[in-house]
Parts: C-alpha cells; sequence; structure tokens
C-alpha cells in the first residue's frame, strides 16, 4: 500500500516536472499565499495601506478594491523584511505621495478620450492634439515605470512649477485627513518624499489671502459688512464724507478680495527664527509658502539678489551701472518637505518658531495653504529646546531664464486720522470710540509684473500717477479747515514698521519705493504750478514720512499687522451676521 502511493508521489512529480507551467504557476501562488500570510500576520498595516490608497484614488484609474490590494503585493512582496520591520505603510505613503503628482497633460484630454471607456483615442483633424496625446502617453509610461524605483533610489517628487502644486491641493488635504485619523503624528504632519519644483518666482512677500475665499463662502455676510460700513458716517470727512467712506471701503474690499502680498518684515511681529516668504508660478495667487530657518532664508536670498545684480551688471554698460535696476520676484528651483498650513500652529514648536503674521494668516480652514519647508523644526539635544534640520534648498534656474512674468498687487496704503492737538487719531474711533481698522486704511493698486525690472518700473509710475491723482482729488472734496491726515502706513516694498531702517531684505524693494514716486509726482506737479497740486502740498492732509506720534499712530497699521486687521474683519462681520439674522 506504501509502495503503490508512493509510486504515486513519483508519477505525480514527473508529471508536474514534465509542465514547466505548473511549476511557475505553483511557485507564483506559494509567493502570493506567503505575502498572504504574513500580511495577515500585520494585518492593521495592511489595512491602513489598503483605505489610504481607496480613498486617494477615489475616482481615477486604479481604484477597484483589487487594483489597490495588487499594489499592495507588489510593493510588499519583493520587500518581505520591511514588512516585517513595519515599513509597508511608509512604503505604500511614498507611492501614494508620487500618485498626486502624474505627468500634466498639455492639451484637453477629454476631447479625445472615448465616451465608452477612459482610453485615449485619436480624433480625425487634430493631428497637433493627437501628437501631443502621444508625448504625454509616453510621459506617463515613464512616470510609472519609474514608480518601483522610488524605495530604493531617489525618492524626490518632480513638478513643473508652483502652480501645479497647488492645483493638486484637495488630494494633499485628503492625504493630510486619513493620516489623521490614522492618529499618524509627527510623520503625518510631512510628506516622506521632497519635492523639487522646477520653476517658479521667489520674492520676501507673503500673501494675504483671506477674503477671496471668504468671499465665496460669505458673500451674503460680506455685502452686508461693506453696506454696514459703508454708510457710517464720518463728522471729519464733512458733507463728503459718505463718498469718500463709500469710495474707501469699495477699494479696501476690492484689494483683499484678490488678495495682496505684503512685505515680509524683522520688525517685533514678524522676526523669529523661522521666515516664511513666496514662491508662486504665474501670479501672487499661485504661490505656496517656503518656510525655513532664518539663518538659511536671510543669507539665501541676499545671495540670490546680489548674484542677479551681477548678472544684469555684466550685461549693462558702465557708465550706467549704478542705474541697474532690479525685480522683486526671481527665477528659482525649490527643494523641500510639503505640508499643509493647518497642522502649523498646533505644535508649540511652530508656534515658537514661526512669525506671528504668518500664523495669523493661516488659523482656520478658509486660508488653508500648501507650505513647502527647506528645513523642519526637530527636538534638539542642545540648549535650545528644539533645532531646525535642513531638508531642502533654494537656487537660481539653471541657463536662461525661461519667463519674467510674475503678476501681483503693486499697492500703497494710507491711514485716515484726525490730528487732535499734536494726537493722531483714526477716524474709525473718533466716531464712537471703537476700533474699526479695516475702516481707516486706504489701499490704492495696479497689477504689475514683479519679474520684470522694466515692466516693474513702469507699473509703479502708473501707480504713483494714480495715487496722487486720487490723494488730489480727496483733499479738493474736504473742508478747508480740515484736521482729517492721510499718513502713509505701509506698501509692498515698504512694510511701513521700520521706521526708515534698513528693510530685512535689502535689495528686493525693485527700484524706486512707491512712495517716494507719489511724493515726488506731487512735488513736480506743484513746482509746475498745477494749482491742486501745489494746495495739496501745501495742506499738510497728506504724510508721507510720519514721525512721532502720526508714526506711532500709523505703525498699528503697517503690513505686519494686516494680517490680525483681516482676522478681526472676519470676526466682526460673522458676529453682526448674527445679530442680524
Amino acid at each position: 500500500m506504501v509502495e503503490a502511493f508512493m509510486a504515486l508521489v513519483h508519477r505525480a512529480g514527473e508529471w508536474i516536472a514534465s509542465m514547466p507551467e505548473v511549476l511557475d504557476l505553483i511557485e507564483k501562488w506559494w509567493k502570493v499565499a506567503a505575502a498572504v500570510f504574513l500580511l495577515s500576520l500585520y494585518f492593521r498595516d495592511f489595512a491602513r495601506c489598503y483605505r489610504l490608497l481607496r480613498v486617494m484614488r477615489r475616482g481615477r484609474d486604479g481604484d477597484d478594491r483589487l487594483s489597490v490590494v495588487l499594489t499592495i503585493l507588489r510593493i510588499a512582496v519583493p520587500r518581505f523584511p520591511d514588512i516585517l520591520n513595519r515599513e509597508l505603510f511608509e512604503r505604500v505613503r511614498m507611492r501614494v505621495e508620487h500618485e498626486m503628482f502624474p505627468p500634466t497633460p498639455q492639451i484637453d484630454l477629454a476631447r479625445f478620450q472615448s465616451p465608452t471607456s477612459r482610453k485615449l483615442r485619436t480624433v480625425p483633424g487634430e493631428e497637433a492634439g493627437a501628437q501631443r496625446v502621444k508625448l504625454y502617453l509616453a510621459a506617463l509610461a515613464k512616470w510609472k515605470r519609474g514608480l518601483p524605483k522610488i524605495y530604493k533610489g531617489d525618492p524626490t517628487i518632480k513638478v513643473a512649477n508652483a502652480a501645479e502644486v497647488n492645483a493638486h491641493f484637495a488630494e494633499m488635504d485628503r492625504y493630510f485627513d486619513v493620516l489623521h485619523d490614522f492618529g499618524v503624528e509627527e510623520d503625518g504632519k510631512y510628506f516622506i518624499c521632497p519635492i523639487e519644483i522646477d520653476r517658479g518666482f521667489i520674492t520676501p512677500l507673503h500673501l494675504l489671502t483671506g477674503l477671496l475665499i471668504e468671499f465665496n463662502q460669505k458673500w451674503g455676510n460680506v455685502l452686508s459688512a461693506f453696506n454696514r460700513d459703508a454708510n457710517q458716517a464720518i463728522r471729519a470727512l464733512g458733507a463728503s464724507g459718505g463718498d469718500i467712506r463709500e469710495i474707501q471701503m469699495f477699494i479696501y474690499t476690492c484689494w483683499l478680495l484678490w488678495g495682496p502680498s505684503i512685505p515680509v518684515c524683522g520688525c517685533e511681529r514678524s522676526d523669529a527664527r523661522f521666515r516664511s516668504i513666496q514662491y508662486g508660478f504665474g501670479d501672487e495667487n499661485n504661490s505656496l509658502e517656503v518656510v525655513g530657518a532664518a539663518t538659511r532664508i536671510d543669507p539665501l536670498m541676499k545671495e540670490l539678489i546680489e548674484k542677479t545684480k551681477r548678472h544684469i551688471a555684466s550685461a549693462t554698460e558702465p557708465g550706467k551701472r549704478d542705474a541697474v535696476r532690479l525685480p522683486m520676484a526671481l527665477p528659482v528651483t525649490v527643494r523641500g518637505r510639503l505640508r499643509l498650513s493647518d497642522t502649523i500652529g498646533l505644535d508649540p514648536r511652530d508656534t515658537n518658531a514661526l512669525p506671528n503674521t504668518a500664523l495669523t494668516s493661516w488659523k482656520g480652514g478658509a486660508d488653508r495653504r500648501p507650505v513647502l519647508y527647506i528645513s523642519t523644526i526637530k527636538a534638539g539635544k542642545g540648549a535650545s529646546a528644539y533645532e531646525s534640520v535642513n531638508v531642502g534648498e533654494i537656487s537660481l534656474e539653471e541657463g536662461a531664464v525661461r519667463s519674467k512674468y510674475y503678476s501681483a498687487y503693486l499697492w500703497i496704503a494710507f491711514v485716515m486720522m484726525e490730528e487732535q492737538g499734536g494726537a493722531f487719531i483714526p477716524l474709525s474711533q473718533t466716531r464712537d470710540g471703537k476700533s474699526r481698522p479695516w475702516t481707516d486704511l486706504v489701499p490704492f493698486f495696479e497689477h504689475g509684473n514683479l519679474a520684470d525690472a522694466e515692466s516693474l518700473a513702469y507699473g509703479k509710475a502708473q501707480l504713483a500717477i494714480k495715487v496722487a491723482e486720487a490723494l488730489v482729488r480727496v483733499t479738493e472734496a474736504l473742508p478747508e479747515d480740515t484736521r482729517t491726515r492721510f499718513v502713509f502706513a505701509c506698501s509692498i516694498d515698504d512694510p511701513g514698521c521700520n521706521g526708515g531702517g534698513e528693510p530685512l531684505f535689502a535689495g528686493w524693494q525693485g527700484g524706486a519705493l512707491v512712495r517716494d514716486l507719489v511724493r515726488a509726482r506731487i512735488e513736480a506737479l506743484a513746482a509746475q504750478g498745477d494749482p491742486a497740486y501745489a494746495k495739496l502740498l501745501a495742506s499738510g492732509v497728506v504724510i508721507f514720512e510720519p514721525d512721532g506720534a502720526a508714526w506711532r499712530a500709523a505703525h498699528a497699521y503697517s503690513a505686519c499687522a494686516l494680517p490680525d486687521h483681516v482676522a478681526r474683519h472676519y470676526h466682526t462681520m460673522d458676529e453682526e451676521a448674527v445679530l442680524e439674522g
């Protein structure tokens, strides 16, 4: 009986050996079975990986259950030791981070998709489009082939420009929400993989996004607040006070609606161990924040502007090099680690290290934005409780500059005050003693190009003409014995808080300050005999160089204070909407 059984086993072995495809099948199934067994031992990690992939792939290719399981197995099977070391979830996170940034098609793919499937097809008469589809598919195939290499080679995510990062904000938001649900703490705040953004412009500004999103969410509240503030009577403005108030509230609201950028300064409100500066592509609203240790950011920015100055001077006639014009934004490549702003400020390490202006802007869901760290804040062992660790870099784009276009609001703001016996009181406080700073600030703005020195100079000159004319018209509308003053508060190239001292980022102001251009325009026309400008100059209504009491009063409206004013505006807007409702 035993001999018969052994003979049967022997013949079965010979039969299997004669069929190599059966051996391959057994070997494959054995690997799968072994993988499933190990995964069952570490079901929690597998379950987290599965859920993360399903959530992140929702609505995309590969979002079905089988594809998700196969992706996890392809990551896990060749790396059993990693599974044993509980590294599977980390590897899947790396995969998810890369899948957020596939190659971007340079064409509307919907026009080339089959109506019955997601597959791309050619369209008759669209040869150029068909060629772009072909190039996109080739880039996509190359990108997919490179995904398995991210675990052993360079894990860096490569992105074409800063706008593409913002385009994937919703996916990043979903990603960090899932990590939060899983209870992933320290490692869940940042991307695991570094990201390198090839093209963008760096500038020492901070985007004051605020109302741009708030308007979309709360049009009713905003319009009610606008009407309420615009209808406030201010005795000091005289008979034309209603018109002036209406204009002030309109231009202030419009200015904030599109999100201006304020200069980064080194005063008490903004100075910190870490800096936050702007990096964008195309326009300031297509920007993200770059954060790094001040000891790293400051010398990097100085080196960038000095190198640019040398490059421009070398191509300028020797006799004209003293008049070299510089832009306010430079093309750079940036590498760092991504996180979202609403995870910042919850940790005392962030609160103690980051500038108050940034923390105030980033509070709440309305101003969530991507933040790219080139230095991270880690627990330290030395005298300081925390230390910075370099995780990225900023470098000028190699070769010729590909673009000289980065648009933003060029702006200057004055604060309306009443002079009373040497004291300067914001107009909102002269009505009922209550401060409403957003009703005191009068901004003037012009869209300009920060990346090109000549375009920037032209934009500033146009803004100066506009502001000078507006100030003349306002002065004409005021009573002869007016005590109203328009005191310079701040501008895109001057935070207004350093009292004429050296700016934090010297050389990045883009030539002559807007304030000086406005004053020069008024003085020139007054000298030419224009009576309206002569009257404005003699009236003392406009104060370009506030000092003493005027400076102390205007300091509360400097650029670094604007995030606080905007936050307070939101709060008041919501409170009054509840009272009216």
